[in-house]
Parts: structure tokens; C-alpha cells; sequence
């Protein structure tokens, strides 16, 4: 059995500048986040005053409280819901059943792109009616 000894890695200028570079730029996207969940936390004087920074000055609730009492917050997650189980589904079969209606039209480039242009213009599917 062999005991391998521990070396050190060198860190050289280009590895160290993608270091920094990395979280400045993490930095810079995860700002906008944190000030608006301090400002979300943060007591309405301290939001008046612009003292909220990274984290939240004289913490509570209230905001969230007001926004959830309200009926229409409900609604518009009731709505999201259903478009995203209902229509998005009927939607993704009518894509897939154009795609292999026009896929399968032995047409290439332009040709395919006027074909599904001609349906929605013309109302109807120029292959079946011979127009």
C-alpha cells in the first residue's frame, strides 16, 4: 500500500481572475434578489427611509399578510393553474399534430413555412381541399 503525499495546487493569475470574476458576477445577479426580500421583510418606516440594504430592518410579516388577505391573489393562482394543466396540454398536442402534418408533406424550407402560413390564413388545410 502506498501513501501518496498531499501537494499543493498552484493557483495561477487566470484561475484566480475567473474566481473573481465569478462572484462579482454572482454578486451582481443575486443583488436585485436580496434587496427586494429586505425590502419585503423590512417595517414600512425603514422602507420609507431607504435604510434596507441586504437584509431586512425591523422584520415582519405585514406585507405578506396584506397581499394574501386579498381574494384577488387567489384568483390569479387559480387561473395560473388552469391554463398551465388545461390549455397548455390541448396546446402541445395541436403543435405535435401540425408538426407531423407538415413534416410529412414531402416539403422543405420555405415551401413548409407558406404551407402552415396558407392554414391560418386561409382558414383551411390547402392539401385536403386542393386550393
Amino acid at each position: 500500500m502506498s501513501v501518496r503525499k498531499l501537494t499543493k495546487k498552484k493557483i495561477t493569475l487566470g484561475v484566480a481572475l475567473n474566481y473573481i470574476l465569478i462572484a462579482l458576477l454572482t454578486f451582481v445577479c443575486l443583488y436585485p434578489f436580496l434587496n427586494v426580500l429586505a425590502y419585503s421583510f423590512s417595517g414600512y418606516n425603514a422602507v420609507l427611509a431607504k435604510e434596507v440594504t441586504f437584509y431586512p430592518i425591523g422584520f415582519t410579516l405585514d406585507a405578506y399578510k396584506q397581499i394574501l388577505g386579498r381574494t384577488t391573489i387567489w384568483t390569479a393562482m387559480k387561473t395560473t393553474v388552469i391554463v398551465r394543466y388545461c390549455f397548455e396540454p390541448a396546446a402541445h398536442n395541436f403543435r405535435s399534430i401540425c408538426a407531423f402534418h407538415f413534416g410529412s408533406s414531402g416539403k422543405k424550407g420555405a415551401d413548409r413555412y407558406d404551407s402552415v402560413h396558407d392554414v391560418f390564413r386561409r382558414g383551411h388545410d390547402p392539401y385536403i381541399s386542393g386550393s
